[in-house]
């Protein structure tokens, strides 16, 4: 029986996760928008050095929609987002959430994630964590890590969203992971541990973000000042403590300064290529250069911590109206035909232009029903009403605020929306969800007119296999979150002014947010917003290795615990892959297949494609994903 035991025990341990003898320490650097176009030895020299010394990713993957929190999920987690359930910017929770404020009448069932104290909300209301999975800052506390997640507000808090029950009590100390970001200090914010506190306070660091007077780059004083604290404080703490660390540092930039840019307003060019957003992208490199010589100045600390830089999402311009790079194809929308002020009489969009919510305006007039605003302050009981009393003079709101709207007779507030319809913006993409799952093929066939609409991605479940749409279960929208799941999801039109050179450097996309043409927005499932920078450099790197593998967000997490000697435990399926190619010891590639799925035309032959890659069996990534002729990256 020995051998049979012995062979046994050989095997269980062959299966488990490989540990490493010596301590490891791992930081995740995400600069918040950054495209590997925009990575140059003369603007970048810090990612570029990551990217030439270290492992470069040429084939690298956001997470679709291709926004911050749900990439932000996906980096804390490892899981894509049918298991984590952050769909959106904006998450439809199915209640109401008071976006911090204690009147009903100032509810919203669409709120941001992006603010701490909804993500304390919506976390409570799921069971102590709204993503339903382990993430890695909270595996590696419980295994005695120290852990800090350092930045943005919102997807630093999501890295240990559990310690989200913490927000606004600050009479807190035992906090065990430290969290600072733009509520640090303020009543929004998690409490530091009395350590920290004291460090900052003997470095001479304020103790809450301090504001920039600079309004053009109002992230360069921020993204100092939280790097100041986790050069002059964190690291420290951590070193003088002897554990192992595991930290995720967020830029905001250049994210934040090439969604304001207006280098160019109504022009496409140069858009999210002028001198701010090159600002932006000097901004987040000078944070990460400093702490690559904080590492290089301690050859022990250096020895044994490995970097990983990655970026959420890529990055595109703005186009309010024209659907190609010759602006001579405009919109035809419903709601492009008004012109739209705000509550003071100031012109907010011209006639010919898509107003914030235009999705939303123009199903409601499809269906003929009436559209609420579930974001407008104050809200009555059925929200704001805006439709169909758009008013061409402009009298008052007329548009969603956020984008959001709930369209039906009894699109009410309170406990349950009895909207028949609800939409979220998304920037570059909109999420549908349906109470009325007879509306679905209404809807669908609407939105196969509408010349913005990039593709068309349903839930089987509610909408069946309709004519021009591929399944959201297919994109991995579809697992084991508890949190609403959309029924149609709808990526905007894009297109290229530079398609053949530079195509994902030259994107232009239809967006649904605020943002004014010529600015920029991400979202869409265009292979210029899928293409994000990823790189890493360290002990357990390779050194000057090109992967040419696909690799996406959410193997961040899965590959920095293998290198800690960690397991994430999973709820879902949808879950990434060790990119074991890029790992010292690892084979020299992997076999990779690709291929492109094709839905069932419509009557006048729209077809929404979706171009993917396989490594192995069971990881699969998305180029992109729509119609041709309106998708970068998808061929005609």
């Amino acid at each position: 029986m020995k051998p049979f035991v012995y062979a046994g025990l050989a095997i269980l341990f062959s299966l488990l996760p490989a540990y490493s003898a010596e301590p490891k320490n791992v930081i995740i650097f995400v600069a918040d928008g950054l495209r590997p176009g925009s990575v140059n030895a003369q603007d970048t020299p810090a990612f570029e050095r990551v990217r030439k010394q270290g492992v470069c990713f040429q084939n690298s993957h956001s997470i679709f929609p291709t926004v911050t929190t749900a990439n932000a999920s996906a980096i804390a987690t490892g899981h894509a987002l049918g298991d984590t359930g952050d769909f959106s910017n904006h998450l439809f929770v199915g209640y109401p959430v008071f976006d911090g404020r204690k009147i009903e009448s100032s509810a919203t069932q669409i709120p941001s994630v992006k603010k701490n104290i909804n993500l304390k909300d919506v976390n409570l209301h799921y069971g102590g964590n709204y993503l339903n999975e382990a993430s890695l800052l909270s595996v590696a506390r419980e295994h005695g890590f120290a852990t800090a997640a350092i930045g943005k507000m919102g997807p630093v808090l999501i890295q240990d969203v559990q310690l989200a029950r913490f927000v606004g009590k600050g009479d807190r100390s035992d906090i065990p992971t430290v969290i600072i970001d733009a509520g640090t200090g303020r009543p929004n914010g998690v409490p530091l541990p009395q350590s920290i506190l004291q460090a900052m306070q003997r470095e001479g660091l304020p103790l809450s973000v301090p504001q920039s007077g600079h309004q053009a780059f109002p992230e360069i004083v921020a993204q100092r000042y939280f790097t100041d604290v986790f050069l002059k404080v964190v690291l420290p703490q951590f070193k003088k403590s002897k554990k192992p660390f595991v930290a995720v540092v967020w830029c905001a930039d250049p994210d934040a300064s090439q969604h304001g840019q207006d280098d160019s307003l109504s022009r496409f060019s140069p858009g999210v290529n002028g001198s701010t957003s090159r600002a932006a992208v000097k901004n987040a490199d000078a944070s990460l250069g400093r702490i690559l010589n904080y590492l290089k100045a301690d050859p022990q600390l250096a020895k044994s911590t490995n970097v990983v830089v990655v970026s959420d999402h890529g990055f595109s311009t703005v186009s309010k109206k024209w659907l190609n790079a010759e602006r001579t194809q405009p919109t035809i929308s419903y709601a492009a035909g008004f012109t739209y002020r705000n509550e003071k009489g100031q012109v907010v969009y011209k006639k010919g232009s898509l107003p914030q919510g235009f999705l939303a305006i123009d199903i409601a007039h499809a269906l003929d029903m009436d559209l609420f605003d579930p974001d407008a302050t104050p809200i009555q009981q059925n929200g704001t009403f805006i439709y169909p009393k758009v008013d061409p003079r402009g009298t008052g709101a007329q548009y969603p605020v956020q984008g959001n709207g709930l369209i039906g007779k009894r699109a009410i507030v309170g406990k349950k929306s009895g909207a028949d319809v609800v939409v979220v913006s998304n920037g570059g993409c909109a999420l549908v969800y349906l109470t009325k799952p007879a509306l679905a093929r209404r809807i669908v066939t609407f939105l196969t007119t509408q010349d913005y609409v990039g593709g068309i991605f349903v839930n089987r479940k509610i909408c069946g296999k309709l004519p021009g749409t591929l399944g959201i279960d297919q994109i991995q929208l579809v697992g084991a979150t508890k949190l609403p799941v959309p029924a149609i999801v709808i990526p905007y039109r894009s297109f290229a002014l530079d398609a053949k050179a530079h195509p994902t450097q030259s994107q232009v996309l239809i967006s649904d947010a605020s943002y004014l043409e010529g600015q920029g927005d991400h979202g869409s499932f265009s292979r210029g917003d899928t293409f994000n920078f990823m790189a890493a450099i360290g002990p357990d790197f390779k050194k000057q290795y090109v992967d040419v593998v696909p690799v996406s967000n959410k193997d961040v997490p899965i590959t920095c615990a293998q290198i800690l000697g960690l397991h994430l435990p999973s709820v879902g399926h949808l879950r990434g892959r060790v990119i074991e190619e890029a790992l010292v010891g690892g084979p020299q590639t992997l076999p990779v297949t690709s291929g492109t799925l094709v839905s069932r035309p419509t009557s006048s032959g729209l077809a929404t494609r979706l171009i993917y890659q396989d490594v192995g069996k069971k990881h699969r990534y998305f180029d992109a994903g729509g119609f041709p002729g309106r998708t970068v990256g998808i061929p005609n």
